[in-house]
């Protein structure tokens, strides 16, 4: 009877020592997952620079956005949505609800400029936003604004735009926000 006691306590430490083995090799694991690997550095020869930031559509209108906006708000580009909201902590879902976020931008984000609060977005609607599938990131995007109190402003893509006319689109959407 004392050397079956004694062989179970050898088993549970033994048990437990492998549980720890088990626990400390994923830590590890997620540290290596951090740092890149002599392979990965290597894997790098098919990166190359973009040649433009804008497409000719978003620099036409951001030359335009920049005369009517830029006296009062800085203009950000390019911004992706889960910088500017976040899920809240402890949400049911929370990694699904980042995820539908994490990947998608902005093309135009107005901030006050002394502080960089997010004051509206700007999505310039080319002809890609009337794609069955544009529609419903649009439309799933600008929920995500209207919950997080962000107004978002849609500016169809056009030829050329008028200053005036789109200062006054942008201070309607933020009318007493300031």
């Amino acid at each position: 009877m004392p050397h079956l006691l004694i062989i179970a306590i050898a088993a549970l430490v033994v048990i437990a020592a492998l549980a720890l083995l088990v626990k400390m090799k994923a830590k590890l694991q997620a540290l290596e997952a951090d740092e890149p690997d002599a392979k990965a550095a290597k894997d790098v020869a098919d990166y190359v620079k973009k040649p433009y930031l804008f497409s000719r559509a978003e620099y036409s209108f951001y030359k335009v956005l920049l005369l009517a906006a830029s006296q009062q708000y800085t203009i950000l580009t390019k911004v992706r949505v889960a910088d500017l909201v976040e899920v809240r902590k402890g949400a049911e879902g929370w990694r699904g609800k980042f995820n539908r976020i994490a990947k998608k931008h902005v093309d135009f984000v107005l901030c006050e400029p002394k502080t960089m609060v997010v004051c509206a977005v700007i999505e310039l609607d080319d002809a890609s936003h009337a794609a069955d599938d544009r529609t419903e990131r649009d439309d799933f995007v600008d929920a995500v604004y209207r919950t997080a109190g962000i107004p978002c402003i849609h500016i169809p893509a056009a030829r050329d735009y008028q200053p005036q006319e789109l200062a006054k689109q942008i201070a309607a959407a933020t009318a007493g926000r300031q």
